[in-house]
């Protein structure tokens, strides 16, 4: 599962830009300097930046985005969002690339350049049983977000789908969604909610009801443009 995205092979608007995902494939240097050229000269300030945790994983991913971040640094306010679709594995040469060690690699050497972020749920996990007993401070997610917190980030919980929703409650019970704030919903290959705004809803008056100022932003629309 990836939210909407736009490609960086086209030229998006600048009201456009200000909620997709621009993802950039590894090593297509020109086409990124071509399309921050575009956006500055359509003098965008609010650029969401995909981070593609499997790239990132694999030979030249690290090396790519350190090029990227330079070559996106001072220009804009960025939004780093996380796929959190970089596997699992019990290698312990791999689990460097855990997605926790990448996004608090990306706090620690980039955290000066973005003041939000985005994490997405694994969507293995959302299969995962969970009873109220559930551990939620074992949750991977959880522990990353509450450093991105300490760090002062402004944190989005993404790709949040119905699958999702009792998740979101154990959250909500632990206190943790306190540092939360917004819920981003993604209706794009939902098999549990036929209803994104009946989700939206209910999930906004839980939220309510426990005094919790966590707001809740739609699906965002189909992009014109083609997806990276």
């Amino acid at each position: 599962m990836r939210t909407k995205s736009i490609s960086i092979f086209n030229s998006p608007s600048q009201n456009s830009i200000q909620d997709e995902i621009i993802w950039f494939p590894i090593g297509v240097w020109r086409e990124v300097k071509r399309i921050v050229s575009t956006l500055q000269r359509n003098h965008t300030r609010s650029v969401r930046v995909g981070i593609n945790c499997s790239e990132f994983t694999s030979r030249h991913g690290e090396i790519w985005y350190e090029w990227l971040m330079a070559a996106l640094e001072k220009k804009f306010d960025l939004e780093l969002c996380f796929d959190n679709e970089c596997g699992r594995s019990s290698n312990k040469a791999e689990q460097r690339h855990s997605f926790s060690k990448i996004v608090t690699y990306f706090i620690n050497t980039y955290g000066d350049q973005f003041n939000s972020i985005e994490l997405c749920r694994n969507p293995q996990d959302k299969y995962i049983p969970l009873t109220s007993s559930t551990d939620i401070q074992s949750d991977e997610l959880v522990n990353v977000a509450a450093l991105a917190a300490k760090k002062g980030k402004s944190i989005t919980l993404g790709g949040i789908q119905g699958g999702d929703f009792e998740w979101l409650m154990l959250l909500i019970q632990s206190g943790f969604l306190k540092n939360v704030d917004f819920i981003r919903l993604d209706s794009d290959g939902d098999h549990w909610s036929t209803s994104t705004s009946f989700l939206a809803e209910t999930i906004s008056n839980v939220l309510h009801e426990n005094g919790l100022s966590t707001r809740v932003l739609p699906t965002l629309p189909d992009a014109s443009s083609e997806s990276a």
